[in-house]
């Protein structure tokens, strides 16, 4: 059967195809081709058009779960060369599960601490779903990052923007705004009305006063207009990050395409969640070492969380289960020009030892997730993994303890009525780059924390721009945002800010380090010692403030 009544085959059945389906076609074997249209027919959800990454993320979980049952096998018996290639497409889900039990030995090492409230081991995989069920406390690693040293050469960065382009191109492609959508070599020098999909390679104000940008596909650059006219549209494209994904729908040709409208992989339509027991805080940026560290209001806090104080807000101490700690434990050594003359604690293991102190005089009932952030002993190219053991050797000790990478993500709060809450947690060193260079965001970000989430949550990365913040090139990006979690938490800015966004929780937390003399000279107010409560029941967020 040749190319052509292949592809009538998937329109009989109301399917586009992707122009790179067509290599696809070509070199897949036929049986393989009609595996994959049985299959999509089957989706719950089908997809208007059919990409390349997805016919292999497709057929290879089929052929992983074939294989599964073959070899009576919990997990898939499969050559090593083979499992490689389906890990470079598999949704995250797929990858994560995978690491995280091919690497159990690695984490064990690392001291990456997966333990459950009643058990003395650590668990893998699905194992820490099934065990997670049995108890409120219960905490799913979802994704943490175990560090594999390696080279870095420049192909790495090309396979990790190729990566994240398909993904979120996959993210956007089925959206009805867009139309006729082709690939940049696809585009003739007659004029009609079409879409495409790329990465923005170029912004810049015309002299005309109209806006231009440059978007690159896998075969292309295009070059696009946007009308001074179309005020909204307009900004929208002032307000773009280089590297972000999009797709623009206007008229035009291969000189140009006059834009229309320009589409994000933004999400829509979540539910709002209810069901869970207890509450989650949220705490970061604690800088301990500093001279600044507010050391008395966070005795307050510790008391207070003991149980050890009476007054309002006492039932959401008693009812606590988890405590997130978002990164800049300890205010580090040498992180930035005379830090020496700020510091309380000139020895950073002291600092980690000191923290350790403090954190240990939480109750056992409350676990406590803890991630670095850019002041903490690690390196400060994402994404981070855990503490350097050589300095914060005390925080493992800390039984109650579970300390993950930044970014990492992870479940709370299952039982088996409810399937928990998925929270996101990254420090947020990136947030900076978007304050500081985004028209709409300069002079409101940091007020505001609330608009910087929520500018990067509508790219559905964490850090699209390349320099925004150091990170090491993975196959897989730690920052893309595929799977919606229920909540989101960042640190970093010192400055609280609570909102929801279509019904996501985004949480910016609050600092425990009073103000700072480079805060003082760019102008920044922190705002300290106030904790986020996150009812798991109700699904809302009360302010608690220990001042």
């Amino acid at each position: 059967m040749d190319k052509k009544e292949l592809v009538s085959k998937f329109v009989d059945k109301g399917f586009l195809l992707a122009p790179e389906m067509a290599v696809v076609l070509e070199r897949e074997n036929p049986e393989r081709i009609f595996k994959f249209l049985e299959l999509v027919e089957k989706q719950s959800i089908r997809p208007l058009i059919l990409t390349d990454s997805f016919f292999i993320s497709l057929i290879g979980e089929q052929e992983r779960s074939e294989s599964r049952e073959m070899h009576g096998l919990d997990e898939p018996y499969e050559p090593q060369a083979k499992r490689q290639t389906v890990l470079e497409v598999q949704p995250l889900k797929v990858e994560i599960g995978q690491k995280l039990e091919e690497s159990v030995e690695a984490r064990i090492e690392q001291k990456v601490e997966i333990s459950l409230e009643g058990q003395g081991k650590k668990d893998e995989g699905e194992d820490v779903f099934k065990s997670s069920l049995k108890s409120p406390n219960g905490v799913r690693v979802i994704y943490t990052h175990v560090d594999q040293p390696r080279k870095i050469h420049v192909e790495d960065f090309v396979v990790y923007f190729r990566n994240r382009f398909l993904r979120l191109r996959d993210l956007i492609v089925s959206r009805p705004e867009l139309e006729k959508i082709t690939s940049v070599n696809k585009i003739g020098s007659q004029k009609e009305e079409f879409s495409v999909i790329g990465m923005v390679q170029e912004k810049r104000t015309t002299k005309n006063g109209n806006f231009f940008l440059a978007v690159e596909d896998l075969t292309g650059v295009q070059n696009i207009i946007v009308s001074s006219k179309n005020q909204e549209l307009f900004e929208r494209a002032e307000n773009l990050a280089y590297d972000e994904v999009i797709g623009v729908r206007g008229w035009g040709n291969n000189v140009f395409l006059f834009a229309n409208d320009i589409i994000q992989p933004e999400f829509y339509g979540k539910e709002r969640k209810q069901g869970g027991k207890g509450y989650a805080l949220f705490l970061s940026d604690i800088h301990i070492g500093s001279n600044k560290f507010m050391e008395k209001e966070f005795k307050n806090f510790l008391r207070w969380l003991n149980l050890e104080v009476e007054g309002k807000n006492k039932e959401i101490a008693e009812k606590c289960r988890y405590l997130f700690i978002l990164g800049d434990v300890a205010d580090g050594i040498g992180v930035y020009p005379g830090q020496e003359k700020e510091l309380a604690i000139t020895d950073l293991q002291e600092q980690y030892d000191q923290a350790a102190y403090l954190l240990s005089q939480v109750r056992d009932d409350i676990k406590i997730i803890m991630i670095p952030g850019n002041h903490d002993a690690t390196r400060d190219a994402q994404p981070q993994p855990i503490f350097d053991e050589k300095y914060a050797s005390a925080l493992y000790k800390l039984k109650n303890t579970i300390i993950l990478s930044n970014p990492s993500s992870v479940n709370i709060g299952a039982d088996e009525k409810f399937e928990g809450y998925n929270v996101m947690l990254y420090h947020g060193h990136s947030l900076n780059y978007y304050a500081n260079n985004i028209p709409a965001l300069v002079n409101k970000g940091y007020k505001n924390p609330e608009l910087l989430l929520s500018y990067l949550f509508k790219r559905r990365h964490l850090a699209p721009t390349h320099g925004s913040t150091p990170y090491i090139p993975l196959e897989r990006d730690p920052f893309l945002i595929e799977k919606v979690p229920d909540i989101v938490a960042m640190g970093e800015l010192h400055k609280l800010s609570t909102t929801y966004n279509n019904n996501v929780a985004f949480i910016n937390c609050s600092t425990w380090q009073a103000r700072t003399s480079y805060q003082v000279k760019v102008g920044h107010e922190p705002d300290p010692a106030k904790v986020p409560a996150f009812d798991l029941a109700k699904n809302t967020i009360r302010i608690l403030d220990f001042a």
